[in-house]
């Protein structure tokens, strides 16, 4: 049996729904249901993914070059007393080596202001030496907090 004979078996149980789904009705004014609008709202002046993996790119202290992207997720995060803050979490691969290193930069979505750069490396965390560290010992830890900049990354262009 196949997934479409499956779903006919199932009348429309399941995620599909069916033709009485009261979003739809909800919605028929606009097409979208309250939710979705209430969305969409919400990505009002979001960066592309494309547009900030660009804007990242520019700046060489992130040494992306040798990178690709290899994801990029949109999440909320909501803030009490304060418009809710859109963040992208780009997900970078060195690609062709046999243990790969990485690197995730969280930026918010609207101003490309990044938040956090987390980095790894192969054998780090076998205790591999990562170098002099600011305490002044070794680091010893395969992932790699490191402060991110505070300024915005110049980001003219929206969805």
């Amino acid at each position: 049996m196949n997934l479409t004979e499956l779903e006919d078996q199932m009348g429309g149980w399941g995620a599909g729904g069916s033709a009485d789904n009261t979003a739809a009705a909800e919605s028929e004014d606009s097409g979208l249901s309250p939710a979705e609008q209430a969305g969409i709202a919400q990505m009002e002046g979001v960066r592309s993914s494309a547009f900030l993996d660009q804007s990242l790119r520019a700046e060489p202290v992130y040494g992306l070059t040798e990178y690709a992207l290899s994801s990029a997720a949109y999440r909320l995060a909501e803030q009490e007393g304060k418009e809710d803050q859109v963040l992208c979490v780009l997900s970078y691969v060195r690609p062709g080596e046999e243990d790969s290193r990485s690197r995730t930069i969280t930026v918010d979505a609207r101003t490309g202001a990044v938040q956090e750069v987390f980095s790894h490396a192969p054998g780090m965390e076998e205790g591999g030496d990562t170098g002099p560290d600011p305490g002044g010992g070794a680091g010893q830890s395969g992932d790699v907090p490191v402060r991110p900049l505070r300024r915005a990354v110049e980001c003219p262009d929206t969805l």
